[in-house]
C-alpha cells in the first residue's frame, strides 16, 4: 500500500513541477551562470523539463561567443544537452545529478600567428572575487532550497574538435569523438573513456580509442595508469598535472610495448616503402616527459628500432618553436630506411639547377641536435664513434662540427646544405687522417686504383644528394698525401727496369701494382670532372711526376706520367681508359723529339734505337 502510495505521490509532483518552476528564468539563469564562469557571450535558443527516461532538463542551441581578435563564428555549439538528475533525493533537498549528456559538439580552436588563443580565458578568472562579507557567507550557507550532493557523469556523443595554428599553419580535427567518465566526486578518482578519429592536415583520419582514471587532490591532478591505442601502437603511462601561478605544468611517463610500425603508417596515410624490406619490424619506447611554461622536455629517452637502440632526451619549445636534442644511437644504417626510388627518373638537377632556388624550400623549424652513433653505415662505409652537431635555421641545415673514425682513421670537418630533394645546394669542408683509400674507392663504386692510409683536406660543393647528381655537379678542391702505399693495375718498376719490354700500348693488369712512398696530389673539380696539375710518388726504382684529368661520372681518366730513372733519364708514360679498364703506353721516341739538331743528342738516340729496337 504505501509502494503505490508513494509512486502516486510522484506522479504527482511530475505532473504538476513544470508548473512550479518558470522554465524561462532557468534559462536565463543557466546562460547567465555559464557567461560569468566562461567569459564569453553563452546563448541558448531553448530549454524544457524532461521526464523519460530520467528527470531532469533539456536544452537545444547552445552557443559559445569566440575570443576578442579571433573569427566570428562561435567557439563552440551544442546540438543539444541533457542533464538528469535523481528523484529520490530531492525529497531529502539534495540535487544528485545522475548524468549529463552533450550530443553534437562543434568546438573550433585557434592560435594566431602572434601565439594567443581563443581559449586561453576560459575558465580563468580574469579579476580576483571580491571578498565575500559575513551576511553573504550566511546566506550562501542558507539560501539554497537545494543542496549539490553529488557530481555527475559527463558524456559526449558525436563531437568535432577543430584546431587551427595561424603561426606553424597546424590543422587537426578530432571527429566522431565519444567521450565517457564516471561521476565526478571531488576527491575520489573518475575514469575517463574516449574514442573517436584523429585528422591532421589532408591526410585520411586515424582512429583511436582510450582510457584514463584521475583524480585531483588539492590543486594537483594526480594521473593513474592510462592506455591509448592508435592502429598497432598502444601507449601506458601516466600523468600528474598541477595549475599554478606560472601556468599550467605536468609530468608523467610513458611506455610504448613493442609494435609493428608498418600498419601504424598506413593507418597515418603515410605510403612509405623502404628500400630495405626487412627494417620497420618492430619498435618500442619508454621515456618520461614533462611540461612547463610553455617548454616540452622527454628525458630519459629510450626506444629501439629493429635492434638499434636510441637514448638521449628532447626539448620542444612551443613559442617560438624550436626543438632541442641530444641523442646517442648505438649502430644504425640510414640506407636502409630510404624510400624505395621511383621507377620514374626524374631530370637531372644540374640541367635545371636553377629551376626551384633555395629560397621556394619549404622552412625548417630551429632545431638543435647533439648526435653520437657507436656503430654507422653509409653504403659501403662503416663509421665509428660519430659524433655530429647539427642545427636548421630557414631553408638551411648545417652540420658542425662532424667527427668520426673511418676505415682505420679519421674523418672530421663540416656541412651546409639549402635547399631540399634534388634541387638542395651543399657544400663541405673535410679533413682526413690516415683513412685507407681503397675503402673509400669501393664505396663510391669505384674500382680501387690506390691503397694505403690516405691524409689530406678537401673543400667541394654541388647539388642534388644522389650519387649521380654528386658526380655531375661536383666543385672545389682536394689535397691528398699518401706516406706508403699501392698504386694498383700499374708497374712502373718493369717500366724503369726494362722499357723496351714495355715500350708500346698495354692493359694495366689487376695482378700488377707499383709500391710508393710520399704520394703527393692536388686536383681541382668543375662539374664533376677533376683536373690533377701535379701529381708526384717515389717509387722503389724510379721517381714519378704527372698531371692530368679524371672524370667522375665517366669514370675514365688521362694522365701524363713522367718516369725518372736513377740515370736523370724521364721515361713518358700515357695512362688513359676506363677506371677498371686503363691502359698504358710507353713512348721513348718522343725523349729526343725536341733536340733534333743536336749531332750527339742524335747519335744517342741511334744506339738507344738499336739497343731496344725502338723506331
Amino acid at each position: 500500500m504505501l509502494l503505490w502510495l508513494g509512486a502516486a505521490a510522484l506522479a504527482v509532483i511530475l505532473l504538476i513541477l513544470p508548473g512550479l518552476i518558470a522554465l524561462d528564468d532557468i534559462q536565463a539563469r543557466i546562460a547567465g551562470s555559464l557567461s560569468d564562469a566562461l567569459h564569453r557571450t553563452v546563448t541558448i535558443r531553448h530549454v524544457h523539463l524532461a521526464f523519460y527516461p530520467w528527470l531532469g532538463l533539456r536544452a537545444r542551441g547552445i552557443t559559445i561567443a569566440n575570443a576578442r581578435g579571433f573569427a566570428k563564428t562561435p567557439l563552440a555549439r551544442i546540438a543539444r544537452a541533457r542533464i538528469e538528475v535523481r528523484v529520490l533525493p530531492l525529497f531529502a533537498r539534495h540535487l544528485v545529478l545522475r548524468r549529463v549528456i552533450v550530443t553534437g559538439l562543434r568546438l573550433r580552436l585557434s592560435e594566431n600567428a602572434r601565439g594567443a588563443t581563443n581559449w586561453a580565458t576560459l575558465l580563468a578568472p580574469i579579476h580576483p572575487p571580491p571578498p565575500k562579507t559575513r551576511a553573504a557567507r550566511i546566506e550562501a550557507r542558507e539560501a539554497p532550497f537545494l543542496a549539490f550532493w553529488r557530481a555527475a557523469g559527463f558524456t559526449l556523443k558525436g563531437a568535432r574538435i577543430r584546431y587551427q595554428n595561424a603561426r606553424t599553419h597546424t590543422h587537426l580535427m578530432l571527429t566522431h569523438l565519444r567521450l565517457r567518465t564516471g561521476p565526478l566526486v571531488p576527491g575520489r578518482a573518475v575514469t575517463l573513456a574516449a574514442a573517436g578519429a584523429l585528422g591532421v592536415g589532408a591526410r585520411p583520419p586515424i582512429p583511436f580509442r582510450g582510457r584514463l582514471t584521475w583524480q585531483r587532490r588539492g590543486r594537483r591532478d594526480l594521473g593513474r595508469p592510462f592506455a591509448l591505442r592508435i592502429a598497432t601502437l598502444k601507449v601506458l603511462g601516466a600523468l600528474t598535472a598541477e595549475r599554478t601561478a606560472a601556468g599550467f605544468t605536468a609530468r608523467g611517463t610513458l611506455r610504448a610495448p613493442p609494435f609493428a610500425p608498418r600498419p601504424l603508417l598506413a593507418a597515418l596515410g603515410l605510403h612509405y616503402t623502404p628500400r630495405d624490406p626487412r627494417v620497420l619490424k618492430t619498435t618500442s619506447a619508454r621515456l618520461g616527459f614533462a611540461w612547463r611554461r610553455g617548454q616540452l622536455r622527454i628525458s630519459p629517452l629510450r626506444a629501439t628500432l629493429d635492434g638499434t637502440t636510441i637514448t638521449g632526451h628532447v626539448r620542444i619549445i612551443s613559442h617560438p618553436r624550436a626543438y632541442q636534442a641530444t641523442l646517442t644511437l648505438n649502430h644504425i644504417a640510414p640506407r636502409r630506411y630510404l624510400p624505395f626510388p621511383s621507377p620514374k627518373k626524374a631530370p637531372h638537377p644540374a640541367a635545371r639547377a636553377g629551376a626551384v632556388p633555395a629560397a621556394h624550400a619549404p622552412a625548417y623549424p630551429p632545431a638543435t641536435l647533439a648526435l653520437a652513433i657507436g656503430r654507422l653505415r653509409l653504403k659501403g662505409l662503416i663509421l665509428t664513434h660519430v659524433r655530429m652537431g647539427l642545427s636548421t635555421a630557414g631553408h638551411s641545415v648545417r652540420l658542425r662540427p662532424f667527427s668520426a673514425s673511418l676505415a682505420h682513421g679519421t674523418l672530421a670537418g663540416d656541412a651546409l646544405v639549402a635547399g631540399a630533394g634534388a634541387h638542395a645546394a651543399w657544400r663541405l669542408h673535410a679533413q682526413l687522417a690516415h683513412v685507407h683509400i681503397g675503402a673509400l674507392l669501393r664505396a663510391w663504386h669505384h674500382p680501387p686504383l690506390l691503397s694505403g692510409p690516405l691524409s689530406g683536406s678537401a673543400a667541394l660543393t654541388g647539388r642534388g644528394l644522389t650519387r649521380t647528381a654528386i658526380e655531375r655537379s661536383l666543385g672545389g678542391r682536394l689535397g691528398i698525401r699518401v706516406p706508403k702505399g699501392t698504386l694498383l693495375g700499374l708497374d712502373l718498376d718493369l717500366i724503369a727496369k726494362d722499357p723496351k719490354a714495355a715500350a708500346g700500348t698495354h692493359t694495366a693488369k689487376t695482378t700488377e701494382g707499383t709500391a710508393f712512398s710520399g704520394l703527393r696530389a692536388d686536383a681541382t673539380f668543375l662539374h664533376g670532372r677533376g683536373y690533377m696539375p701535379r701529381l708526384s710518388l717515389r717509387a722503389a726504382r724510379a721517381a714519378v711526376a704527372g698531371h692530368g684529368t679524371f672524370g667522375l661520372a665517366s669514370r675514365r681518366l688521362d694522365y701524363l706520367l713522367h718516369v725518372t730513372l736513377p740515370s736523370g733519364l724521364s721515361i713518358p708514360v700515357r695512362v688513359r681508359g676506363a677506371m677498371g679498364h686503363v691502359r698504358f703506353h710507353v713512348a721513348l721516341a718522343k725523349l729526343f723529339s725536341g733536340h733534333q739538331g743536336s749531332q750527339t743528342l742524335k747519335t744517342l738516340r741511334r744506339r738507344l734505337q738499336g739497343l731496344f729496337g725502338l723506331r
